[in-house]
């Protein structure tokens, strides 16, 4: 696999080769720099230019390749062309494939502008440029190129060479105030990135001969595309042409890579739809099993509620029965008791009415109890037959006890002619005959008893 990519890789290489800047010979150029009048649009500045080059020209437009560069800050325009016969002698033939075709002496606006006039140096291949830049120019004012002695043209100029060169061009220079160099920058080769930016990788020869050559660095050519389009020496269709073939392929790339994100950002919502689906289903499940335990609970709870009312509902009519049956005087006699929904009916005999009536009013001071029907009851030898109903308060029974009447400990017992429940066992007949006759206590007889 890992070769496979490499051999497409060759191919897309030799099919399309990376675009570079290619900087001729300075040469093999003439240059004029001239007043830029500020009517002058940027929309009317080639044709301006070409008017001002066929003006300073001793050649016809036709036989030149050429290029310009405008200041607007100075006002200055900078006119260079070459004869294409001549370039094509140094053997820059096919200028197509480059990606910028531009002389080496611009090489020399790498870097900040100046900010005082000033000379720069430039070698390149075996040309030497004198530059020269007013303060915070973006073009030339003059250029002045010669050639380095080259005893092999295989191999590049010694410093030596570049040095005495060099003090040989700046004495040919007209005397000017403008500041002379300290060291000569050798172009050694120029890259472009991503963005089609060019990197310049340059080396410093000091002037000095006691000065060693630095280390080489890389230095951006701050100049825009647009300025870079019109300082091409390319035929002026060729460069319009290229210039809109790379703007729609800047267009495509960029088509493609927006369509490229928009395709991760659609397969990462996928993932996160997926993703939310799949916790979702997990969740789903998770409450599903959930609901089988509270469903579990609930009917525990349910079965739970219903045994509690059956059990109160039983409970109730026990609690009822022992409200009615407390402290129940020996002497009353249950002969049948029934229980509805919140009463009692009972029926039964006492031999002593004034005992029975004794025990209804203690019932009637129970809590819970609401009312109690009874018929009076008549004197007699024998049994006396009654027949009462106990009706209870809604919500009975409550938790808590029933606040019956208890006898003190520490009191002396009653006398069982007061309280029959305190006799002995013979005491009813011993006493039954008293007893018979004794008023009965105060009963209430519901209307219709």
């Amino acid at each position: 696999m890992p070769a496979a990519l490499d051999q497409l890789s060759a191919l897309l290489d030799a099919k399309f080769p990376p675009r570079v800047p290619v900087f001729l010979p300075g040469s093999a150029f003439f240059s004029k720099s001239l007043p830029l009048p500020p009517e002058v649009t940027d929309s009317d500045l080639p044709g301006f230019a070409e008017l001002a080059l066929e003006e300073h020209s001793p050649f016809p437009l036709e036989q030149l390749r050429w290029g310009f560069l405008a200041d607007r800050g100075l006002g200055r325009l900078f006119l260079h062309a070459s004869i294409e016969r001549r370039l094509r002698s140094l053997g820059h033939e096919d200028l197509a494939p480059s990606l910028y075709a531009l002389p080496d002496f611009l090489a020399s606006l790498a870097g900040p502008a100046p900010a005082k006039p000033e000379i720069r140096l430039l070698c390149s291949g075996a040309d030497l440029s004198a530059v020269t830049l007013e303060a915070g120019a973006t073009t030339p004012s003059l250029v002045r190129t010669t050639p380095v002695p080259q005893p092999d043209k295989d191999i590049p100029p010694s410093p030596e060479d570049i040095r005495t060169t060099a003090t040989a061009l700046l004495r040919r220079l007209p005397d000017s105030p403008h500041a002379l160099p300290a060291s000569v920058r050798v172009l050694l080769g120029a890259s472009t990135d991503d963005k089609g930016l060019i990197t310049l990788t340059v080396q410093d020869i000091p002037l000095a001969a006691s000065g060693s050559p630095s280390t080489p660095a890389s230095l951006p050519l701050s100049l825009s595309t647009e300025t870079l389009w019109l300082a091409d020496v390319r035929d002026r269709d060729f460069v319009r042409t290229e210039q809109g073939a790379r703007r729609r392929s800047d267009v495509f790339w960029k088509a493609i890579l927006l369509s490229l994100l928009v395709l991760g950002i659609l397969i990462v919502s996928q993932i996160g739809v997926w993703t939310a689906r799949h916790i979702v289903t997990l969740r789903e499940a998770e409450i599903a099993e959930q609901d089988k335990h509270v469903a579990a609970v609930t009917a525990k709870d349910n079965l739970y509620s219903k045994l509690r009312k059956a059990t109160q509902e039983e409970l109730k009519v026990f609690a009822m029965l022992s409200s009615v049956i407390h402290e129940r005087p020996s002497s009353v006699v249950f002969q049948k008791v029934s229980a509805e929904s919140g009463s009692v009916q009972v029926k039964g005999s006492t031999r002593l009415v004034a005992t029975f009536n004794r025990y209804i009013e203690h019932l009637r001071s129970l809590p819970g109890i609401r009312e109690i029907k009874v018929p009076n009851l008549a004197v007699t030898d024998r049994d006396a037959p009654f027949d009462f109903t106990v009706f209870f308060q809604t919500g009975f029974p409550k938790e808590e006890k029933a606040n019956a009447p208890t006898e003190d400990p520490g009191k002396a017992p009653k006398d069982p002619s007061v309280d029959p429940d305190a006799k002995d066992d013979n005491a009813d007949d011993k006493k039954a005959p008293a007893e018979a006759p004794a008023p009965a206590a105060p009963v209430s007889v519901e209307p219709g008893q």
